[in-house]
């Protein structure tokens, strides 16, 4: 295998993966920020609380979506972490497991993105409901 700096194309892939990484982190911080306003709302201490007749199912998604989230993002660090030294050419060989956790994340990033519009919904057609 070709070292980075001779193989443009695979330096340019690598860049790309580290950018769409920054992008993922950037989606994390929504999705965070999303969890803790919606629960503000079903907790209470928000100034549009809302009261709805599943209320606690609820706050256990988002809660349970919090989780998830925190673990995305430490898998998304780890990440980082590894793909850094490839782009700054200290690690020459990059692993077919860089490829497999990259994978891994984009699945774990979207979903965790539609598992947060689900809670969304339920919130307002429960909110319908009340």
């Amino acid at each position: 295998m070709k070292k980075i700096n001779e193989d443009p194309e695979l330096e340019f892939e690598l860049q790309e993966v580290y950018l769409t990484s920054k992008q993922w982190l950037s989606d994390l911080a929504f999705l965070e920020e999303e969890t803790r306003f919606l629960e503000e709302q079903l907790g209470g201490t928000g100034h549009l609380h809302i009261k709805v007749s599943n209320q606690q199912n609820l706050a256990a998604r988002l809660q349970n979506a919090r989780q998830v989230h925190q673990d995305i993002r430490r898998k998304l660090d780890d990440f980082v972490n590894q793909l850094e030294p490839l782009l700054l050419e200290t690690d020459p060989d990059p692993s077919l497991k860089l490829l497999e956790d990259f994978i891994a994340l984009q699945a774990a990033v979207g979903n965790a993105l539609i598992v947060l519009k689900g809670i969304k919904y339920a919130l307002v057609e429960a909110r319908r409901a009340a």
